[in-house]
């Protein structure tokens, strides 16, 4: 488990480095384990569903707009 438990600490904090990790129910158990023996935390955080990422008490964020921040900051910071 993450040091802070409070999903929005884990998804905005810069206090060290993040990865956000999207994978079908059935293979949630199998990457939790696979960062376990690579000495890895990871947590369930949320859930996608639809067009929208869901975590618990964070409002629900939009892919499409997590999409375009993703694939525009580098770019933006960058040229």
């Amino acid at each position: 488990a993450l040091p802070n438990p409070d999903p929005f600490v884990a998804l905005f904090a810069e206090s060290a480095a993040r990865m956000l990790v999207t994978v079908d129910d059935a293979q949630l158990d199998a990457l939790v384990e696979r960062a376990a023996a690579a000495g890895v935390p990871a947590t369930k955080i949320g859930r996608t569903s639809g067009d929208a990422l869901v975590v618990t008490t964070v409002p629900a964020l939009p892919i499409g707009e997590l999409r375009a921040a993703w694939e525009s900051t580098l770019p933006a910071l960058f040229g």
